[in-house]
């Protein structure tokens, strides 16, 4: 039996950055930047491996634009897919920090991929994502499968 393996192409369709600024005063942005919305289409080798990676990392930056510096950030990563498509589980789209080596599975409840002190007004914090697609010969079939993967930026108050 041959396998079409590679007609199965993984995208993510969009990346939204969504704030939550709880003071006026306050001013802290995030930015994603550098990933190019897709994980591309699978080969052989990728299902030998059990996955395939993105080609370009998600690089999130949060800016203390004005204001104190006595609060703390969170950084949420989530997808408002419950599938990929299909029966492909949301959980078969990993992420993990750049710095880190643990994968995580995607999941619809915000998941913390960083948090600490608000920087320096005019300074950058910048932390990677990286994505990948588990794959599986037995299970994956030929098709698109994709999600809307959101960020969500978090400021305390004093």
């Amino acid at each position: 039996m041959t396998r079409r393996w590679c007609s199965i192409r993984l995208a993510i369709v969009s990346l939204v950055c969504s704030v939550a600024l709880p003071v006026h005063a306050q001013q802290t942005r995030i930015t994603a930047g550098g990933f190019t919305g897709s994980v591309g289409t699978a080969t052989a080798a990728d299902f030998v491996a059990g996955f395939r990676q993105a080609g370009s990392d998600v690089t999130l930056t949060v800016r203390n634009v004005s204001g104190a510096t006595a609060r703390t950030y969170f950084i949420d990563i989530f997808s408002l897919n419950a599938t990929l498509g299909g029966s492909k589980p949301l959980s078969d789209l990993e992420w993990r920090r750049t710095d880190l080596a643990t994968w995580n599975p995607m999941s619809a409840t915000p998941t913390l991929v960083r948090s600490g002190a608000v920087p320096g007004v005019g300074v950058n914090v910048a932390t990677g994502v990286r994505l990948r697609m588990r794959l599986n010969w037995a299970t994956d079939i030929p098709a698109t499968y994709s999600a809307t993967v959101r960020y969500r930026l978090t400021v305390t108050t004093p």
